[in-house]
């Protein structure tokens, strides 16, 4: 068993160095093998103890292993997070636990309705669609286009918009990222389609989302039809130095 002096000391290691508690117990093990020769097997008693003992040390839920993408489905006057896990090989697909959040209760009356279940699954397919398909398209290549740190910056207020939705007191601020999400999507197409670079995009197109919008859909990229009925719910993106207030839903 590796000597809890020993770890303590490790652990104080990683945080001078600030090493995520997650990695800890993974890095303690390597290093151990490394000083003293030997090797200690996962799932081992002894590497059970290792895990053990940081997830004592850790602040809690700092070892779970997050989603690969949670999608936020508007429901009974409520956002609920649509958890899409991390999978590898081949493993099953599961709808209640992708709304596990739900109470049993609001779940049943839910699947009651052929019209709510079918708003549900819909979302969860494309939240799936979306969770493998985004790893995969922004995978290191070597070479940053500008059409690919567009696509990074869609993804990262996207996954901010749903997180202060499903909090549980939903954030109006919500609003602003998904406007942004919006926009930077909007210049990935352009970028991506007509091979303009992201120079071009903003001195031609500012944050004007009608304008991007246009200029998207002469691209021939489809689906985005719908979105134009939708665009004046967001605020002009100057909104957000001026304390808006925006109501909840």
């Amino acid at each position: 068993m590796i000597p809890e002096n020993w770890l303590v000391e490790f652990n104080e290691k990683m945080a001078r160095e600030g090493v995520e508690h997650v990695a800890r117990p993974f890095r303690a093990l390597l290093e151990w093998s490394r000083v003293t020769g030997s090797t200690i097997e996962f799932g081992s008693p002894e590497s059970d103890a290792v895990f053990q003992w940081f997830y004592a040390h850790s602040p809690p839920g700092s070892h779970n292993v997050l989603p690969a993408f949670i999608g936020a489905l508007f429901y009974d006057a409520a956002f609920w997070p649509i958890e899409v896990p991390l999978g590898y090989g081949t493993y099953r697909l599961d709808g209640r636990q992708a709304a596990r959040s739900m109470p049993d209760p609001v779940w049943a009356s839910m699947c009651r309705s052929r019209h709510d279940l079918a708003v549900f699954i819909e979302l969860w397919a494309d939240c799936l669609d979306y969770a493998y398909g985004i790893t995969e398209i922004l995978a290191p290549t070597g070479a940053e286009s500008d059409w690919r740190k567009f696509l990074a910056s869609a993804d990262k207020e996207l996954r901010s918009t749903t997180q202060l939705l499903c909090q549980t007191r939903p954030s109006p601020k919500a609003i602003e990222s998904a406007r942004m999400a919006t926009e930077m999507a909007l210049k990935t197409i352009l970028c991506r389609t007509n091979g303009v670079t992201a120079a071009f995009v903003k001195q031609h197109y500012g944050h004007n989302l009608m304008r991007l919008l246009d200029a998207a859909l002469q691209t021939g990229v489809t689906g985005l039809e719908a979105v134009k009925n939708l665009l004046g719910a967001f605020p002009v993106v100057d909104a957000r130095y001026d304390g808006v207030e925006y109501p909840g839903p």
